[in-house]
């Protein structure tokens, strides 16, 4: 009696765990996708378009929790509360409360990337060991010689949504140096279009 009710709900199971999970995973990366090629891959000084795009392979590690409340209050339009919600959890532990100690934050809520993510140029995804390797090699003058057509590398949050998926809600950050980046929260919308950009504020810069 047990295994016929066990088999019963496994289809259910399984329905929970990957159908309801599905949507944020296919529309994430349009979402990175309309962000990117908005603010990116164009060189501001030179304007220029970038040939490549180097994208951490887990989730972006520097957290903007402790501010986080005001950088929402900023963004025109305001996100709506679900939105923000399905933000915090999506990236739970990882919002969600203030430390110091830079190795749990290292640890604490990341999550592997996106397997689809697909970009108007190429891109490649880079493991942090890579990255320490090359940094530790040469620093990031090695990293400019191994990858002379990227601006550095870029690194997102999980994406939050609405339960429409009409808004969407992320992090994103971009080193190209020591003691050189910077962090926004990136408000979207989506229209018949696709995805745009509503408004981004910047949650740090080095």
């Amino acid at each position: 009696m047990f295994w016929k009710r066990l088999i019963y709900y496994i289809p259910l199971f399984i329905f929970i765990l990957f159908g309801c999970a599905s949507p944020y995973r296919d529309e994430e990366p349009a979402v990175y996708a309309a962000y990117v090629d908005a603010y990116y891959i164009v060189n501001p000084v030179t304007h220029k378009q970038y040939d490549l795009i180097v994208v951490l392979d887990m989730t972006t590690t520097v957290r903007p929790s402790d501010k986080l409340p005001e950088q929402l209050k900023e963004l025109q339009p305001q996100p709506e509360p679900s939105t923000v919600s399905n933000f915090l959890s999506s990236n739970r532990r990882y919002f969600g409360g203030f430390t110091t100690n830079r190795i749990r934050n290292g640890l604490d809520g990341r999550r592997p990337m996106n397997p689809n993510l697909k970009f108007s140029i190429e891109h490649v995804l880079i493991s942090d060991s890579a990255l320490e390797e090359i940094i530790g090699t040469g620093g990031y003058r090695e990293f400019r010689r191994r990858f002379p057509h990227a601006h550095g590398f870029i690194a997102f949050s999980k994406v939050g949504f609405n339960p429409e998926m009409s808004e969407a809600l992320l992090f994103f950050e971009n080193w190209w140096g020591f003691e050189a980046g910077e962090g926004f929260l990136v408000l979207l919308r989506k229209n018949v279009n696709g995805w745009s950009v509503m408004d981004r504020v910047t949650a740090w810069v080095s």
